[in-house]
């Protein structure tokens, strides 16, 4: 995993396209093209945020965010999670008395959770159960969160990856 100042990501970019200007010794301004550097940090910002919600989490940043999150049992046996606005992808959710993780979430409504409200097919401690919508997750057994692995960029703006998602970066404008 590698950190990456925008600057860096877009010289690397511009390499790939072909786009790094020979040192030729002259100057030359132009003030009716494109602006070409504006075009490629957004669609470097968009490359980005795209690869957060979509690439393996393994090859992407990571925070345990179980601190920040608010949390509040309903009473029903689930226990309600509210994520901070920054948020990413989940990665693994484990609350109090867990025997094992959850790595991924299912819909409200889902054909999960339909099953779950049969007497004997609750969620257990064994095979708990995660709901998520939006910023809200809704966790089974009910529990204090131990762990609240996600996907999130660096606070600093940087852009951490794996340097083999560089093969991932669009081969046009």
């Amino acid at each position: 995993m590698r950190s990456f100042t925008e600057e860096e990501l877009l010289t690397e970019w511009r390499r790939r396209l072909g786009l790094l200007s020979q040192d030729c010794g002259c100057l030359v301004n132009r003030h009716d093209a494109t602006d070409l550097d504006a075009l490629l940090r957004g669609r470097l910002r968009s490359w980005y945020a795209s690869l957060l919600g979509r690439a393996p989490s393994a090859l992407l940043p990571q925070r345990d965010i179980a601190g920040e999150a608010v949390q509040m049992e309903n009473g029903d046996g689930w226990q309600r999670i509210e994520l901070p606005a920054s948020c990413g992808r989940l990665v693994s959710l484990r609350l109090e008395g867990w025997q094992r993780s959850v790595c991924r979430t299912e819909a409200p409504g889902s054909a999960a959770e339909e099953i779950a409200r049969f007497p004997g097919l609750e969620p257990t401690a064994d095979q708990p159960l995660a709901l998520a919508e939006g910023r809200l997750i809704w966790a089974r057994p009910a529990g204090r969160v131990r762990e609240l692995v996600m996907v999130m960029p660096p606070v600093d703006g940087s852009y951490m990856l794996d340097e083999s998602l560089l093969d991932s970066l669009p081969d046009e404008l």
